[in-house]
Formats: structure tokens, C-alpha cells, sequence
């Protein structure tokens, strides 16, 4: 169940909608996938309240193998997360920790406390 789609095939980020927002108006109109190397034609599902609408492809155009944008590959459920409580900083700081103490924990090596780069 997609959360998200493209209004167009060149998939601009002015063209995103999303499925909590749309409306009965958006309901016979086609939306692409959000993988640009899905074809995928998608329609929004669900308007009527019996649960949280989504996504879906049509049974013509479907999505390649392994999508990521298929439902049943997705990892991502946006209505699992707060933004305002996103930290950048903090994802920063453990982007570069996995990159740099990776390899080092298959020859054993954990490093005794946590690092703080920046000012």
C-alpha cells in the first residue's frame, strides 16, 4: 500500500500527492510510482474512510520485480514518524559511525564510547 505517488511520469517534487490527502476528485486519475525505474501506474484506494487510503497499481502496468515502491517492498510507513522530531545532525553523526566502524566490527572491534565530530 503506497503512501505516496507522482502526479506525472517525469515524477518533479511538485507533483507529489500523497494518499492521506487525496480526495474523491483524485480518485480515477492515473499516479506514477515513486521509483523512477518503475512504470508503474497507480491509483488511490480506500477514499471511503473503512481504512487508510493508499496506493495501488493497476493490474495492466504493474511494478517491476523487487520494487521498492510496492507495498509489499516498502520499509517506510510515514505515518510511523514525526519530522519535527528528525535530528540531522544526529543522523549525520550515525551515518559516518557506520561508515567508519563497519569493517572494524568483523575483526571484533567496538569502540569504547560514542565520538562527537563538530564544534
Amino acid at each position: 500500500m503506497g503512501t505516496y505517488a507522482y502526479k506525472d511520469e517525469d515524477r518533479n517534487e511538485s507533483s507529489v500527492i500523497f494518499a492521506k490527502d487525496a480526495q474523491e476528485k483524485h480518485r480515477k486519475v492515473r499516479y506514477y510510482c515513486p521509483n523512477l525505474d518503475c512504470p508503474a501506474e497507480l491509483y488511490i484506494c480506500s477514499l471511503d474512510g473503512e481504512k487508510e487510503a493508499y496506493f495501488s497499481a493497476n493490474s495492466s502496468i504493474k511494478h517491476v520485480d523487487g520494487c521498492w515502491g510496492a507495498s509489499k517492498n516498502s520499509k517506510i510507513k510515514l505515518n510511523e514518524y514525526t519530522e519535527e522530531l528528525f535530528e540531522f545532525e544526529d543522523a549525520c553523526q550515525r551515518t559516518l559511525l557506520n561508515v567508519v566502524f563497519w569493517p572494524l566490527k568483523h575483526v571484533g572491534f567496538r569502540p569504547s564510547k560514542m565520538l562527537v565530530f563538530g564544534p
